[in-house]
């Protein structure tokens, strides 16, 4: 328990300086916002492959060390898949350009706690993770498909388990190709708000329909593509937001919103007990054995589905106050791009390609 508690803690520290670099060049590689959404979708679809042939291969393999609920998968399985994963991300840190829309002397140098007053300001972070902070409970019913197939079904249908999450995974290369579509006719804002409007429909759908397992696949599948526009929909709304934040602080600070961000993981630890106390309160503590037995996983599930569809109204309120529109995303970096042709002008760093952009 110590061994295991010193590492996740290790990469609990690590993890996010690279998981955050790798999503701040996505943001910064293009000042279009359209562009950088088609980048960003080309992206996901790349990355899609991953779980797809995880979603397979790792069910199969399972079979040869004890099955999902065995921990010698944990230890044997699914290590090689994260550390080759890992090394084929370097190539996104030797490849990628930032193209921030800046004058080329300017030098951030800002206080640290300057920063954070500065990020405290920007009215358009705190509706993105206030959304998240009340819309915790959102994905409570993601385990479904899992207890269904581990608990509810033969040890026999492990394989089918893997045939199943890989169909279901695939739902997201049809919303990720048709993302930057869509968000060029509705808007960013608009195609989140559909999608969990369609999430909280899909939810109460499978509340009476989980028991049969070709319909609880369909509808986990839909559920699925709509959940996977927010790959594109939410790094996307990111980026527009620290555009906004250089637009009325005239620095790009897009680290300190990790660190004001930090208040989510203050809340989180609150809010992280919830899911728990409800196993706990419907008759699951630490022996998961008791999912064998449909009368405690059947009203475990239902109370699951119930949670995720407050949880995801609960998400899609604060977006009705987001009015960070396309159109004024696309005035912030005309204004941004002036400002950086005038420094760049008052320190002799002009050039012909530089003005004739900007103009």
């Amino acid at each position: 328990m110590a061994a295991v508690l010193i590492c996740y803690n290790s990469i609990q520290l690590f993890s996010p300086f690279y998981e955050y670099s790798y999503t701040n060049i996505l943001q910064v590689i293009s000042p279009n916002t359209q562009e950088r959404t088609n980048i960003i979708s080309v992206t996901n679809i790349i990355l899609s492959i991953a779980p797809t042939i995880t979603g397979l291969v790792v069910p199969a393999l399972a079979e040869y060390t004890g099955g999902l609920d065995s921990i010698e998968t944990y230890r044997y399985v699914y290590p090689p898949f994260c550390i080759f994963g890992l090394l084929i991300g370097y190539f996104a840190f030797y490849y990628s350009k930032e193209r921030i829309v800046q004058a080329k002397s300017h030098i951030n140098d800002v206080k640290f706690f300057d920063a954070i007053v500065k990020v405290a300001k920007n009215k358009y972070f705190w509706i993105k993770n206030c959304a998240g902070w009340i819309g915790f409970l959102e994905g409570a019913s993601g385990i479904i498909i899992q207890w269904t197939y581990m608990y509810g079904r033969p040890k026999e249908d492990l394989a089918q388990y893997g045939l199943v999450t890989t169909i279901i995974g695939n739902s997201a290369l049809f919303a990720m190709m048709f993302a930057p579509f869509i968000i060029k006719k509705i808007g960013k804002r608009n195609l989140l708000i559909l999608c969990n409007l369609m999430n909280i429909v899909l939810l109460l759908f499978l509340l009476p329909f989980y028991k049969n397992t070709v319909l609880l696949v369909v509808l986990c599948y839909c559920n699925g593509f709509f959940n996977a526009f927010s790959n594109i929909y939410n790094p996307s709304i990111d980026a527009d937001m620290k555009d906004y934040q250089q637009y009325i602080s005239g620095e790009r600070i897009d680290g300190m919103f990790s660190t004001v961000g930090l208040i989510g993981g203050v809340i989180g630890m609150g809010t992280g007990f919830v899911v728990p106390a409800i196993y706990e309160k419907m008759g699951l503590h630490e022996d998961c054995s008791v999912l064998y037995d449909a009368s405690v996983r059947e009203p475990l599930i239902e109370v699951l589905i119930m949670a995720s569809v407050i949880g995801a109204i609960l998400n899609v309120i604060p977006y009705f106050f987001y009015d960070l529109t396309e159109q004024k995303h696309g005035d912030i970096i005309k204004v941004l791009k002036i400002r950086a042709l005038f420094e760049d002008y008052a320190n002799g760093d002009i050039t012909d390609d530089a003005l004739a952009d900007t103009v």
